[in-house]
């Protein structure tokens, strides 16, 4: 029974809150004028402007690093067309080999490059290879 009580209480505690938060809501709407209006428009417009060109930098910006990726792409496989060059089609193995066994025999990341006419990078990658 006092359950049922506290629930009701509570609940009409309830709606008389919404009703006044409802009414404060009313009157600060009829409070607004055209000119509010107008303001929030302009300064609605303006975030619309902006967030277009925020949008349009972004886009700028993704095909450069896409344009830069392709970029890459294409002298990375300019490099490997060169280390097949350089190994003959069918030997990227002993190239790899020789590669170790000049490294292994004391020679420099910079020495085995300019021996082999490559570039330091070819030579890191070869050496890292399995």
């Amino acid at each position: 029974m006092w359950l049922n009580f506290t629930l009701l209480a509570l609940s009409i505690a309830a709606i008389v809150f919404l009703f006044i938060r409802v009414r404060r809501l009313e009157a600060e709407i009829h409070s607004v004028s055209a000119d509010d209006l107008a303001a929030y428009s302009e300064i609605l417009r303006d975030i619309l402007l902006e967030s277009e060109k925020t949008a349009e930098r972004l886009d700028a910006a993704i095909r450069e690093r896409e344009n830069a990726l392709e970029d890459i792409g294409a002298l990375l496989d300019a490099r490997i067309s060169r280390l097949k060059e350089l190994s003959g089609e069918s030997a990227p193995e002993e190239l790899q080999a020789h590669v170790k066994r000049l490294l292994r025999d004391g020679r420099t990341k910079n020495e085995a490059a300019r021996l082999l006419n490559m570039s330091i990078t070819e030579i890191e990658l070869l050496s890292s290879m399995k």
